[in-house]
């Protein structure tokens, strides 16, 4: 399960697409969400400013990642 979820980790964190970001969620969450101790989880990913994916969701810096565009500068740029 270890290394599974490495794994997922290193997909939810190098995707960039919002939608990549919330595929990489789907695994994880389905193991979460039969864990006892999910909402202690979250709790400590808020507490230690954890990035990567605790209690089914994705955290940066112990927020909740809300899928927003991570550089909004690099998004607006268009070339001609």
């Amino acid at each position: 399960m270890a290394s599974r979820w490495g794994t997922w980790e290193r997909i939810y964190l190098d995707a960039e697409a919002v939608g990549d970001r919330a595929r990489a969620l789907i695994a994880p969450a389905e193991v979460c969400a039969g864990c006892p101790i999910v909402a202690e989880c979250a709790d400590l990913a808020e507490l230690s400013g954890y990035t990567g994916i605790a209690g089914g969701r994705g955290y940066r810096n112990g927020r909740e990642d809300t899928y927003r565009i991570r550089d909004p500068i690099k998004a607006r740029r268009r070339t001609a």
